[in-house]
């Protein structure tokens, strides 16, 4: 008899995926799937891509990091200490050093100041944060924009902070602090004179894009209100990698005039993560933990430098990376849909930040005419005014989006306000300190005018829906595809009343979710 050898059992080939716990089961049911081993869910995102927070999965194989992109922290403190933020430039006129740290002096706006670990948090969000360890643009340059010391390039510290970042070459403002009232009243019944002089700054070549906090302090109003920047919230993420996970239950939102189409100033746009996410820590390879709006809002920045470094046209058009990025955010965090002319305040804007969609609506082969063949997903900008287009009468160009059958079209718009503001200007609420200071009447914006107008969404004749809310600068509409077979739709803006303005600027996009 010949002898056989025993065969030998190597095990089954095991391979770790990620997914839905019902995608996995429907993985266990293949016939060529011995067993499917479900492991426990962390909150914590991927230090190496943030997958969980930003789904930037889709732009890091791209090589898309935020080379080239100046990122400013705007705060009224320095951080406490410059390790693990090799991006950070060096000035030795800059900051002052920690000795704790052994910091040494890096690129800040006032020498001068306090110095927290708040901004050095918000940095490591941004840019990088060890030898092991990139941000979500760690290519990215960062300033430090601290108003905390001095006046050296405004009537106040606050927009000489700003005034700062803008002159060393910050296109992007990432601005993760904010006070509700009493500290800042409310001026315009939704804005504070300090929103105005943002306004005011994106407004204006070289044209910045301004991401701000709505604050975590679910009892007040969001204590930043812009009309052409940002206002993020936070999400919470408490399944793993869901991504219709909950809103982070400290953010501030605002939604205050509940009469018909007048429903205030909805903020905020969007959110992004807010709980357990990784950022630098305090000692050189260290990595800690952050939270809040503050962190949801320095991954907006970080998100928008690496679509500036993919898409240079945006460095000069902030006005369609705000609803770029609204369009393409996964909803729903808080169990509505945004809306701008109901009853709810919509806590998560139109949803979690998304940076890969993002980028398959604002990269530059997205840029759309009106006019244009039907495409999915794309984004437009230009200048209005009445002049050529009266109030009333539909904006010239028409753009066309061919959604599949089941799918729902998103788009949103912004037409940006137009503050009225001396040459120099600034602000007359501050909380510094613990007190309430501010600089000479002279120097505050007066107003900040802006063209109410109509977002529509119309398939041939038929006006399927739109969106209008008076007290908005923004616009948002929606529409599921019910019909059975795919179907071409034209997104119209209608220009309603421009305030007084001659000539302003929009920027539009749409999205296949």
């Amino acid at each position: 008899m010949t002898k056989v050898a025993a065969p030998v059992e190597y095990g089954a080939p095991i391979l770790r995926v990620r997914g839905s716990a019902a995608a996995l089961h429907q993985i266990g049911k293949l016939p060529t799937v011995w067993r499917v081993m479900l492991e426990n869910d962390s909150s914590q995102p991927h230090s190496a891509d943030f997958y969980c927070t930003t789904e930037t999965d889709d732009i890091d194989p791209l090589g898309i990091d935020g080379t080239g992109q100046t990122v400013a922290v705007l705060e009224s403190s320095s951080p406490d200490s410059f390790l693990n933020l090799p991006n950070a430039v060096a000035d030795a006129n800059g900051c002052q050093p920690n000795p704790f740290y052994g910091g040494g002096r890096k690129k800040c706006h006032c020498p001068a100041g306090g110095i927290s670990s708040h901004p050095r948090a918000m940095a490591g969000v941004i840019a990088n944060s060890s030898t092991s360890f990139g941000g979500l643009a760690d290519q990215a340059t960062l300033l430090f924009a601290n108003w905390g010391g001095c006046t050296t390039n405004g009537p106040d510290q606050f927009s000489s902070g700003l005034n700062w970042a803008v002159s060393n070459g910050a296109r992007i403002i990432s601005r993760s602090e904010g006070w509700p009232p009493p500290w800042e009243s409310l001026d315009d019944g939704m804005q504070t004179s300090r929103d105005f002089l943002v306004d005011y700054t994106v407004s204006r070549s070289p044209y910045p894009f301004v991401a701000e906090s709505t604050g975590n302090d679910a009892g007040f109003p969001s204590a930043n209100v812009l009309r052409n920047g940002m206002v993020v919230g936070g999400g919470n993420e408490t399944n793993g990698c869901n991504r219709s996970d909950v809103a982070f239950a400290n953010t501030s939102w605002s939604n205050p005039n509940p009469a018909a189409y007048f429903k205030g100033f909805e903020v905020p746009h969007i959110v992004a993560i807010a709980a357990n996410v990784d950022t630098a820590g305090p000692l050189l390879g260290q990595v800690d933990t952050t939270g809040g709006s503050s962190a949801a809002t320095a991954q907006v920045a970080a998100t928008v430098a690496s679509l500036h470094e993919a898409n240079s046209a945006l460095r000069s058009w902030p006005e369609v990376v705000v609803p770029g990025l609204m369009v393409s955010a996964n909803e729903d965090v808080d169990g509505v849909d945004l809306s701008l002319h109901d009853d709810w305040d919509d806590r998560d804007g139109a949803g979690l930040l998304n940076a890969g969609a993002a980028y398959l609506t604002l990269n530059t082969s997205r840029k759309m005419n009106g006019g244009n063949s039907p495409e999915p997903r794309g984004h437009d900008y230009g200048g209005i005014a009445p002049s050529q287009t009266p109030a009333g009468t539909p904006y010239g160009e028409v753009w066309n989006a061919r959604i599949d059958n089941g799918r729902t079209l998103r788009v949103a718009a912004l037409l940006q306000s137009r503050p009225n503001c001396p040459s120099n200007p600034g602000c007359n609420e501050q909380y510094e300190g613990g007190v309430i200071g501010g600089c000479s009447a002279t120097n505050i914006c007066s107003a900040n005018p802006y063209v109410i107008f109509s977002l529509e969404i119309w398939e041939g004749s038929t006006l399927h829906t739109l969106s209008f809310n008076a007290s908005t600068s923004y616009q948002f509409a929606r529409w599921e595809n019910t019909s059975g077979s795919t179907r071409t739709y034209q997104i119209r803006l209608t220009p309603l009343n421009y305030g007084g303005l001659t000539y302003t600027t929009w920027g539009m996009a749409w999205f296949e979710e």
